[in-house]
């Protein structure tokens, strides 16, 4: 079987999904002209969401508007980072794969050196006004981003001397030289979130999405054992959107606003605060590709399903940062039991699909992956209840719940997971323990200062 054939058969899946995907797009448009035949009037539809509204404590205009958009945003953008993936597990080898995950892991820990704490500070600042911010935290992060291509300049060195990869150590230099682009120029999302204009930022990324991940696939198809071209492929492209849309909105900027000198402030703070949660979230990986980069690919596959489940409630908090941090608003036990649901239904049906789809995508030599998934697809139900109460103190600047959550509890997680990991010797558990054991910290610790504050 040619290698043509053997890729369409792969992704025979897809055109299913698109099919599909294009049916409930035309099922949704068929309703709504329903809606407009039965004369069914905007004035009476927003009575009765703002009825349901004021008897759950909800806003359902904002959410229903502005969810269906960064919904749609995130379902091609799962789509895309599944199709990316199968290429490589397709296409590469186990090496190559990890090899790219391993760079990104580095390239994200040294994210923190620009100051990434800013982005919050730009959708809090936008969403009250303060236009200035955007630009303004654009030029700061790009400053520092200078060290990040010192520093990951003399780890490829280190990295050379210890396994002697040339093009390993080649494709991290040339990741930290477009991490300025890939990165900070990024911040037009925040500018764009900060309005509230979720319709023109989903549409935005849907097409960065699967541009970029059409280039990067054929790249990956063309050049599979060159990991230097493959990310490549990927760093310049993404930075030709993100240098186009940077500008687009810096020119719709309110020259009249002023900088908002205590949120500026704030996004320091959140920075200090982020160093030990990056450690937490990328260490295990950086660990496992020392160890065996082959046995990160497997670990990546089971680790970017649960990204998946995981950027729903990414996507769910960007919608509600701005309102908590225009509004206050009160977070009730019956709106986490809800979200704890929707989490639970998620993981029984994706508990029993797992390995049809692993197989499906990713063949038998990924099975393992598969086990792993079926092992942490249960924290899945603490996701959403995470982002509402996070996203709660986040928009309220609340610096003494936001010291636990990037502080405490990280430094309580790291010494916990690396006493399993000496204690067991095994890379399986220290993982497991780092899924579950942050999670249920992080909830309890949302939950307690959230409903102690209540009912003082």
């Amino acid at each position: 079987m040619s290698t043509t054939c053997y890729f369409v058969r792969q992704f025979k899946l897809f055109p299913i999904i698109l099919c599909k995907s294009i049916k409930y797009l035309l099922f949704y448009l068929y309703t709504v002209r329903y809606l407009k035949v039965i004369k069914l009037s905007k004035s009476n539809i927003s009575e009765y969401l703002e009825k349901y509204s004021k008897k759950y404590n909800i806003d359902l205009n904002y959410y229903i508007g502005n969810g269906f958009w960064v919904s749609l945003a995130y379902v091609i953008s799962s789509l895309s980072g599944v199709a990316v993936s199968v290429a490589f597990a397709n296409l590469t080898t186990k090496e190559i794969y990890g090899q790219y995950s391993l760079i990104l892991s580095i390239i994200s820990i040294l994210g923190i050196i620009s100051l990434p704490g800013l982005a919050t500070s730009v959708v809090q600042s936008v969403a009250r006004g303060y236009d200035k911010v955007f630009w303004f935290a654009v030029k700061k992060r790009l400053k520092y981003s200078i060290l990040i291509i010192i520093i990951a300049f003399f780890i490829s060195i280190i990295y050379y001397y210890i396994s002697y990869n040339v093009k390993f150590s080649f494709a991290l230099i040339l990741t930290s030289l477009f991490f300025p682009f890939i990165n900070v120029l990024s911040m037009w999302q925040e500018y764009l979130q900060g309005k509230s204009q979720f319709r023109i930022l989903s549409f935005n990324n849907m097409f960065i999405n699967v541009i970029v991940s059409v280039v990067f696939i054929l790249t990956i198809y063309f050049y599979s054992g060159d990991i230097v071209i493959i990310m490549f492929s990927y760093v310049f492209t993404l930075s030709i959107f993100n240098i186009f849309y940077v500008y687009k909105y810096k020119k719709e900027l309110n020259e009249s606003s002023n900088v908002d000198k205590e949120s500026i402030k704030y996004g320091y703070f959140l920075t200090k605060l982020s160093v030990l949660e990056l450690i937490l979230n990328h260490i295990d990986k950086i660990i496992i590709g020392v160890i065996d980069i082959k046995l990160l690919a497997l670990y990546v596959i089971a680790l970017k399903l649960l990204e998946l489940i995981k950027g729903g409630s990414k996507s769910f908090y960007k919608i509600i940062l701005p309102k908590f941090a225009t509004f206050k608003i009160n977070a009730r036990v019956s709106h986490l039991i809800i979200l704890a649901f929707i989490g639970l239904f998620l993981s029984i049906i994706l508990y029993f699909s797992i390995e049809f789809i692993v197989i499906s995508l990713y063949t038998n030599a990924y099975i393992y992956s598969a086990y792993f998934f079926k092992k942490i697809i249960w924290v899945s139900v603490l996701f959403l209840p995470i982002s509402y109460l996070h996203s709660k103190f986040m928009g309220e600047s609340n610096r003494k719940v936001i010291s636990f959550i990037r502080i405490y509890n990280p430094v309580l997680s790291l010494v916990v997971c690396i006493s399993v990991y000496l204690i067991t010797n095994s890379v399986e558990y220290f993982v497991l323990t780092k899924v579950y054991f942050s999670r249920i910290i992080n909830i309890a610790t949302l939950y307690f200062f959230n409903f102690n504050t209540a009912t003082k």
